[in-house]
């Protein structure tokens, strides 16, 4: 999935940003996942999730919010258990860039 400076929000997510798009702030790959931190019009920053074979428009899950340091833990446990199949490097990797860890 090539990474573009703006994509397209899924329906729901759209619907709540007032806006059918969102500037991609960071992007992050690993064997075939993908974590692209958005932002959209009127909304916090989000991280959208993407499996591999996955349309760009189909995200796996969305995690938003902040996280304080020591929370990386439980972190890795939402995201094993909300993205099933991404590589433990990458839910380490993830966890580490939202909580400081």
């Amino acid at each position: 999935m090539p990474i573009e400076k703006n994509i397209h929000l899924p329906g729901e997510i759209a619907t709540l940003a007032s806006s059918s798009v969102a500037e991609v702030l960071e992007s992050y790959r690993f064997m075939g996942w993908t974590i692209l931190l958005v932002q959209p019009n009127n909304l916090e920053k989000a991280y959208l999730f993407y499996a591999p074979g996955l349309k760009e428009s189909k995200y796996v899950t969305l995690w938003a919010g902040h996280a304080l340091d020591g929370e990386g833990p439980s972190i890795r446990a939402w995201v094993t258990e909300n993205a099933p199949g991404i590589p433990e490097r990458m839910v380490v990797c993830f966890a580490s860039i939202v909580s400081s860890d």
